[in-house]
């Protein structure tokens, strides 16, 4: 079921009751990532499988969860839209870690 744009509101839904809860970085309508952005959606510090709560968040980001991504150009040219995890990628295409990246029509 899409839940929208990945905003406080968004973010608050996806993260629900967990306790401890998790952090998340959310973005308005308008945020424009730099190039070699590399930081978590959603993340929990110090990691541990091993943790209930930690295993509840990794079954989340595994099993309930996909992320698509759309974006533009910066002339506006072209739009991509990436999706994780990837979905029915061809035998020739790269692997880009687990995500699966199209050029929209």
């Amino acid at each position: 079921m899409p839940v929208g744009p990945f905003d406080q509101q968004t973010s608050n839904r996806i993260r629900g009751e967990a306790r401890p809860r998790p952090s998340a970085h959310t973005f308005s309508g308008r945020d424009v990532l730099a190039t070699g952005y590399d930081d978590y959606l959603l993340w929990v510090p110090d990691y541990d499988p091993t943790v209930d709560w930690h295993a509840e968040f990794a079954t989340l980001l595994q099993e309930r969860m996909t992320v698509e991504i759309r974006y533009t150009s910066l002339y506006g040219e072209r739009t991509w839209t990436a999706r994780w995890p990837a979905s029915g990628r061809a035998a020739d295409e790269p692997d880009l870690g687990g995500w699966s990246q199209y050029e929209n029509e």
